[in-house]
C-alpha cells in the first residue's frame, strides 16, 4: 500500500535540498482536484502560471536478455519527449533504482541518476531488448521560473502482457517538500511503493 504523506517529520522534511525531485501519485479521478489548486494560479488573479502545454511522452526500459540491469538494481531508459512537429529528441537515462545507504533520499524521491546521454550505451556488452515502456503525455503545471515546479505525467505503462494507468506527480525546487504535504491533505497525492521505472519493471 502507499504511504500516504502526513506530516512533515514522517515524511519530507523542510530540510529537504531545493534539487531534489519527488515522484508523487496521484489516482487519475482526482486530477480535477490538483488543477483547481490555487498555487498553480497567479496570486490575485484566475490566470495559470503557465498555459499548461502537453507534450507527448515515452519511456522506454531496456535490459539484457537475462535481466541483469534490473538484478543489480538499475534501470536503462530511453526517453521521447515530443519537442516540435519534427519528433522528439531521445535521451538513454541509467538510475539506481535500490539506493546504497549513503544515497538514502526522502520518500518520494526520483531513484539517483548514474548517467544520462543522447546516444546509445555500448558499454554494457551484450544485447538489450525492450522490456517495459510509459506511452503519454508530460505537462508542465508550474513552471521552473515559478518555484517548486509542477510537472503532471499521464498515461500507461505497458508490457507484454501488462497495461497499467499512471499519473504521477513530478514537484521540485525551493518548496516542494512543503507544497506536497500540503496538497496530500486535498487529494490522494502519496509516495508511491515505487518510482516509475520500478513499477514498470514489475509488470514484465
Amino acid at each position: 500500500m502507499s504511504d500516504t504523506i502526513e506530516a512533515p517529520e514522517a515524511a519530507l522534511t523542510p530540510e529537504t535540498p531545493a534539487e531534489t525531485v519527488f515522484e508523487l501519485e496521484l489516482p487519475p479521478e482526482d486530477l480535477p482536484l490538483l488543477l483547481r489548486q490555487a498555487e498553480l494560479f497567479h496570486p490575485n488573479s484566475r490566470r495559470r502560471l503557465t498555459n499548461g502545454r502537453t507534450t507527448r511522452r515515452s519511456d522506454i526500459w531496456h535490459d539484457t536478455p537475462d535481466g541483469e540491469l534490473a538484478a543489480s538494481g538499475l534501470s536503462l531508459s530511453q526517453s521521447h519527449i515530443a519537442k516540435s512537429s519534427s519528433g522528439s529528441a531521445p535521451i538513454w537515462r541509467l538510475q539506481q533504482l535500490v539506493p546504497n545507504v549513503a544515497d538514502i533520499a526522502p520518500p518520494g524521491a526520483t531513484p539517483k541518476l548514474i548517467g544520462e546521454t543522447d546516444i546509445a550505451p555500448s558499454d554494457i556488452g551484450t544485447p538489450l531488448v525492450p522490456v517495459a515502456a510509459f506511452d503519454g503525455n508530460q505537462r508542465i503545471l508550474r513552471p521552473a521560473s515559478q518555484p517548486p515546479m509542477v510537472v503532471l505525467l499521464q498515461g500507461e505503462l505497458r508490457a507484454v502482457t501488462a497495461v497499467t494507468p499512471v499519473c504521477r506527480v513530478l514537484l521540485s525546487g525551493l518548496g516542494a517538500s512543503a507544497l506536497a504535504i500540503q496538497w496530500a491533505q486535498a487529494m490522494r497525492l502519496v509516495v508511491p511503493c515505487h518510482s516509475l521505472a520500478g513499477e514498470a519493471l514489475l509488470l514484465t
